[in-house]
């Protein structure tokens, strides 16, 4: 298995935002976070990724306890994608993902020819090889995401965990996120995201995991997890999950115009 998280519990200092949470991903799934505000998703990956330390439970990646890794050897392994943001100094886009390098060729270490063709090679595959040039802080929130999975993938990871990777995001780059998600995983990388949209699991996940006050209320494959009893349960409103055709299902609110406290 490529990550496996046993009875995790997590939080701030001594105070525990989620219990005995287990979830596992292997090269080539897409696992899905589903859950509220509040639910402990980002403290779950701040733990996962080392910058908050486990309060009980083990996180291991190829069978091998990750806690006390040198933080070189995590990122040879594990890459993350935060949410797009500004605070980028006007560095090239070329430069933003040569920063994905760091962990291979060091801190202070010049980038080798190597690494600048794979930079433009990532850029490339994620479709953006014509913004090598442009300063970061100048593209859209949709082009920011796509650079910053570009300057994931330059690591040469084999996993990658994403926060909210679709936030913000208009509805032509949602949908062009999720497809490139879905490609890399079928290139054999795993995937952890989280997102808030039900039907993001129903279109790529391969397990789905809802967290609700830090347990994982359920998980299973999307089917499983994506039903009206589970999201009412998990977010407190009531949905209707339906046939879209060719095996595909979206879930969709039950509030019509009119609804008082989202009475039906």
């Amino acid at each position: 298995m490529l990550l496996d998280v046993r009875d995790l519990d997590f939080g701030h200092g001594k105070r525990a935002v989620g219990r005995a949470l287990s979830l596992s991903v292997d090269a080539g799934q897409v696992l899905c976070l589903l859950g509220p505000n509040g639910s402990g998703k980002t403290t779950l990956f701040r733990t996962i990724l080392g910058l908050l330390p486990a309060l009980a439970g083990d996180i291991l990646i190829d069978g091998d306890i990750a806690q006390g890794w040198s933080r070189r050897r995590f990122a040879r392994t594990v890459a993350f994608v935060p949410q797009s943001h500004g605070s980028f100094f006007a560095f090239a886009v070329e430069d933003v993902v040569l920063m994905g390098r760091t962990s291979r060729f060091g801190t202070f270490a010049s980038p080798s020819a190597r690494d600048r063709d794979l930079a433009r090679h990532c850029l490339d595959l994620v479709g953006y090889a014509h913004l090598a040039e442009r300063a970061f802080p100048e593209l859209s929130g949709g082009e920011q995401q796509m650079v910053l999975i570009a300057r994931a993938l330059a690591q040469e990871p084999r996993l990658l965990i994403m926060d909210e990777p679709t936030a913000n995001l208009d509805f032509g780059n949602r949908v062009r996120l999720l497809g490139e998600i879905r490609r890399l995983a079928d290139r054999g990388l795993g995937v952890v995201l989280s997102t808030h949209d039900p039907d993001h699991a129903l279109q790529i996940a391969d397990q789905v995991v809802l967290l609700h006050r830090g347990q994982a209320i359920v998980a299973g494959s999307p089917g499983a997890v994506v039903t009206a009893a589970s999201l009412r349960r998990g977010y407190g409103v009531e949905v209707a999950i339906l046939d879209a055709g060719e095996g595909r299902r979206v879930c969709v609110s039950t509030i019509r115009p009119g609804d008082r406290d989202g009475a039906a």
